[in-house]
């Protein structure tokens, strides 16, 4: 009787250890899987370093002239010439300037392409001389002036009191000059009595004939 429950005692303490080890090597398996399952992972930050191209562009411009037509113009004009002028009508009185064209002194000539008029007179022995009118616009400098004469009172009487500039002139067109200026025919500018420092006088070109 004793002996049959040492072997069932026997029976169920080795039964008891198989279930703990049973157990136990069923807690190790999910030790282990879990482990097995268990990730660690580290994020590598990268950086990346892009280089932006600027591309400069230059653009020109390039400045144009429009000509005007003067038959299409209809806006104000040159009292002389004729020409359209968009900066409109400059109020001062034209200038005429005797210059010389009768001898190898009186060349090259200075500011004579800047007038608006050009009259060419015959003085003597076949020779001539200019008289410039300037009013649209005025050159720096006019080269040579020369005598006045009389013909020029006739050539710029109707230029509503201009300035007339001169060098000199003889004892007879004096009186005349004088005469036309007290008339109100112009304003005279002559080297012998003008004091403003607008006449010089350039020795390569000779005596004032």
């Amino acid at each position: 009787m004793n002996i049959k429950k040492n072997c069932e005692l026997k029976r169920i303490f080795f039964i008891a250890t198989l279930g703990l080890l049973f157990l136990a090597s069923c807690g190790g398996s999910e030790k282990i899987a879990t482990e097995a399952t268990t990730t660690s992972s580290s994020t590598s930050l990268s950086t990346t370093s892009s280089t932006l191209a600027v591309t400069t562009t230059t653009q020109t411009v390039i400045a144009t002239t429009t000509t005007i037509d003067p038959e299409d113009w209809v806006g104000p004009r040159h009292p002389l010439t004729g020409l359209p002028t968009s900066e409109g009508i400059i109020p001062r009185p034209a200038l005429a300037v005797k210059i010389g064209n009768n001898d190898i002194n009186s060349l090259p000539h200075e500011g004579l392409a800047e007038a608006d008029i050009v009259y060419e007179a015959l003085i003597e022995a076949g020779k001539t001389r200019f008289l410039g009118i300037y009013q649209s616009s005025l050159p720096d400098r006019v080269a040579p002036v020369r005598s006045a004469r009389s013909t020029d009172i006739s050539l710029i009487g109707n230029l509503s009191n201009p300035h007339f500039a001169y060098w000199g002139s003889n004892e007879g067109v004096g009186v005349e000059v004088e005469e036309a200026e007290r008339s109100g025919t112009f304003v005279r500018q002559s080297a012998e009595t003008n004091s403003s420092g607008a006449f010089s006088r350039d020795p390569s070109r000779g005596n004032s004939p």
